[in-house]
């Protein structure tokens, strides 16, 4: 969001939000009424943690944030990349989580995060703060120190978890990270990664990250991940080397790292030694974002040096699986668009239309009748023919289906039909899919993974995009026999 309005002098909600719909669609068109309460408290949470500047066209001045003027003011409020925003947008991305946290314990000491203490003063009466968004709001009641339902959980979920403030102990609980806090208030922002880089070279020694990044992840609870630093004596002396990781808060509680702590270098010798990060996650929210695993601290011959760790980046396995889906289906040469699969959007959108390149204008290019597309749905696993009913003709308490809801509603796509993508169907997929077929007003096809693969291969060979479009949109199955047999 920073990125977007960085180049920006200054900016207002509506102007916000037209400019991330043409990189993200992330919204309804303001211009056609439609809402903006999110981007608004997106933007006050963005002053709020001192990213952004609130200012008065009016007076020519920069309006302090506090209490008094969190509420009211001139209308709509306009904003501005700080000094602050600007510092950490010219850092790592896989940093910012960290410098986040930063600023939401700064806000927090400040006196401006008032939800943000509630909370902090519940885990102080209860030793943990509830995953649950209906518990916390019991227990905050019970002390008088109400926090409301949604506040509390984009609160919880959106800033505390994925920065590493609160961390889980348990499915139903998170406790507070307070030695994590206690630093972020007793240090600068600009302190934070002082004399730290993915290389260290000394006049005797030399020491770099071989593995820069351990990939897009689950961090399912026990899995492995590998990686190297490559160790160099660059003298005619023996040198000994003390290794200290120091892993970030997101990891500290829901990690271990495997890897010898004392190295001894001879005499101009290179080694690779390689380090081991096992998963103890519980869980994590739907919010995390890349991340740097932690910094390593290296001692030798009085001389201390900090080195970064490698990114990571956390994401659900349905999401991950998506995306998976997505780049396959970029093998057949489709603009595809993720779209983080909310209950209010498809997972992706696939053009039809013979786009060449990501349009400039996104949510323009999404409600274009002119440009042919289709949603694509899947699910992890195995697809039930029970979700296939879900995804297609199941109205909702508004009695719109889902098709209905993504064509009517919030990002108004016009789409021809849906693609049903799926690991692999249930066995009673084709009877499922001859009930629902007629119900439905536009077209459904279902495609598996070991299909679309088929068609990939098939495609490359002859590379008629016209013979794929005509398979998306066929309203069928699409097995060995119909791929072999439009492919003939």
């Amino acid at each position: 969001m920073q990125i977007s309005i960085n180049s920006k002098t200054h900016i207002n909600t509506k102007e916000a939000i037209l400019e991330l719909n043409k990189k993200f669609a992330w919204w309804d068109d303001p211009n056609a009424q439609g809402p903006t309460e999110t981007c608004r408290s997106y933007l006050k949470e963005m002053w709020r943690f001192g990213l952004l500047e609130r200012v008065s066209l009016k007076k020519s001045c920069v309006i302090p944030i506090s209490l008094g003027t969190w509420n009211g003011g001139e209308q709509p409020p306009t904003y501005r990349v700080s000094k602050l925003g600007k510092f950490i947008l010219s850092q790592n991305k896989n940093l910012f989580p960290y410098y986040i946290a930063w600023c939401i314990i700064r806000a927090w000491k400040n006196r401006i995060y008032s939800q943000v203490d509630k909370l902090f003063k519940l885990f102080d009466f209860e030793g943990y703060i509830p995953v649950n968004d209906d518990a916390h709001v019991e227990l905050t009641e019970k002390h008088k120190i109400y926090v409301e339902k949604h506040a509390g959980k984009a609160i919880k979920f959106g800033w505390l978890e994925p920065t590493g403030i609160i961390f889980r102990i348990s499915k139903d609980k998170f406790h507070l990270n307070k030695k994590f806090v206690s630093l972020l208030s007793s240090i600068n922002y600009i302190d934070l990664f002082n004399n730290t880089n993915v290389s260290i070279v000394r006049k005797d020694t030399k020491i770099k990250l071989i593995d820069k990044s351990l990939g897009i992840t689950s961090f399912k609870k026990g899995s492995k991940y590998n990686f190297n630093l490559e160790l160099e004596n660059l003298s005619n002396k023996e040198i000994s080397l003390v290794l200290t990781p120091n892993p970030f808060s997101l990891f500290f509680n829901n990690s271990r790292l495997i890897f010898p702590k004392k190295v001894k270098l001879v005499p101009n010798e290179k080694r690779k030694i390689t380090f081991s990060l096992v998963s103890d996650a519980i869980d994590f929210s739907d919010s995390l974002m890349s991340s740097c695993v932690g910094l390593l601290e290296i001692d030798s011959n009085d001389k201390r040096d900090n080195l970064f760790l490698p990114e990571i980046c956390l994401m659900h396995e349905d999401h991950i699986w998506e995306l998976k889906v997505c780049d396959l289906l970029t093998q057949l040469d489709l603009q595809v668009f993720h779209l983080t699969g909310k209950s209010d959007r498809p997972d992706a959108v696939i053009d039809l239309s013979g786009l060449a390149s990501r349009p400039v204008d996104l949510l323009g290019y999404l409600r274009d009748k002119k440009k042919e597309k289709m949603f694509m749905e899947t699910t992890l696993g195995e697809y039930s023919g029970t979700k296939l009913i879900s995804d297609t003709i199941t109205e909702n308490e508004r009695g719109l289906t889902k098709y209905e809801t993504h064509t009517q509603h919030v990002l108004k796509i016009s789409s021809v039909g849906q693609l049903i993508v799926s690991d692999t169907f249930s066995s009673n997929i084709s009877e499922k899919f001859s009930a629902i077929k007629d119900k439905a007003d536009h077209i459904i096809t279902l495609i598996d993974k070991e299909n679309l693969l088929l068609l990939i291969e098939n495609y490359k060979k002859s590379r008629n995009k016209n013979k794929i479009i005509n398979l998306l949109k066929s309203g069928e199955i699409i097995n060995n026999k119909l791929v072999k047999e439009i492919f003939k």
